[in-house]
């Protein structure tokens, strides 16, 4: 299915029973990437100017263990996690947490990496399942920190 939203169109991808798209929507106003397996909530971002970059992974439907998803009112970054220990530090310390993103595939799946840019309040953290983006990416200050999750093969 194709269509267009704020004057981008959009191709839908092919969604299985048990497989799940994770969009991936970009701000370049604030360089901030936001990342959801909802098409309004995708939508309503590229209508208030976000671009829409595409299927970053797909992930399981229901099944897998949680991926958390966490918003700081205060500089409104989200962060996604698998470590319940770090959503339940960051939730008692400011953050909103906002419920389960999303699911890991296992270990056999794509893996899903997690980075950083230090010395920053403003979307310090990156997700990708691109190698040569995490590259790039380190040769810019950013630092990886490995492999966060894993999205299903397709």
């Amino acid at each position: 299915m194709v269509h267009i939203v704020a004057g981008q169109l959009i191709h839908e991808p092919t969604v299985t029973e048990n497989s799940l798209p994770i969009y991936r929507i970009y701000n370049s106003g604030n360089g901030k990437h936001h990342y959801t397996d909802s098409r309004t909530e995708r939508d309503a971002l590229i209508r208030g100017g976000w671009q829409y970059e595409g299927v970053a992974w797909f992930a399981p439907r229901e099944s897998g263990n949680p991926i958390y998803r966490l918003h700081h009112p205060g500089n409104d970054n989200h962060l996604y996690t698998m470590d319940l220990n770090e959503r339940n530090f960051l939730d008692a310390n400011g953050w909103d947490y906002e419920g389960i993103a999303f699911y890991s595939a296992g270990s056999d799946g794509t893996p899903l990496y997690r980075i950083c840019k230090p010395n920053t309040d403003i979307n310090p953290h990156h997700y990708t399942d691109s190698a040569n983006e995490c590259e790039f990416l380190r040769g810019h200050g950013w630092r990886i920190e490995g492999i966060a999750w894993y999205g299903l093969k397709q």
